[in-house]
């Protein structure tokens, strides 16, 4: 039999290592977000895309609303993983499904800009 008092801990353990792990990782995400045409030229660079990313204002706005939409849903999983924890419930998970459907939106949110830009419209045009 699984002792009950050493399963909560070591789901705490990992519940709040994984927390902690998410908030070096959104810290990093949000600043990049925040420069988005830095981050822009990085994704251009990645994928192999010539040219440069142009669509600045779009960037800027859209880049702070991912970097808002991060940090919120970081938050969001935080707090629901610490009630989950105080109330003795299994919570590991949480932040495995926080990250998972918060980088969905923020994928969502950072992916405007990009489609809005002429040099990353006329790569997926010519990829396809």
């Amino acid at each position: 039999a699984v002792d009950p008092a050493r399963s909560r801990a070591i789901d705490r353990i990992v519940t709040f290592a994984l927390l902690a792990y998410a908030l070096v990782n959104v810290a990093v995400a949000a600043l990049a977000l925040v420069d988005f045409s830095q981050y822009a030229a990085t994704v251009f660079e990645v994928m192999g895309i010539p040219g440069e990313f142009t669509n600045l204002g779009g960037g800027q706005t859209w880049g702070a609303a991912a970097a808002v939409a991060l940090i919120i849903g970081y938050l969001i999983t935080a707090w629901f993983s610490v009630r989950r924890t105080m109330a003795g419930k299994i919570a590991w998970w949480v932040p495995l499904v926080g990250a998972v459907v918060t980088h969905v939106v923020v994928g969502a949110l950072a992916i405007v800009p990009l489609m809005s830009d002429p040099a990353f419209a006329a790569y997926l045009t010519s990829i396809s």
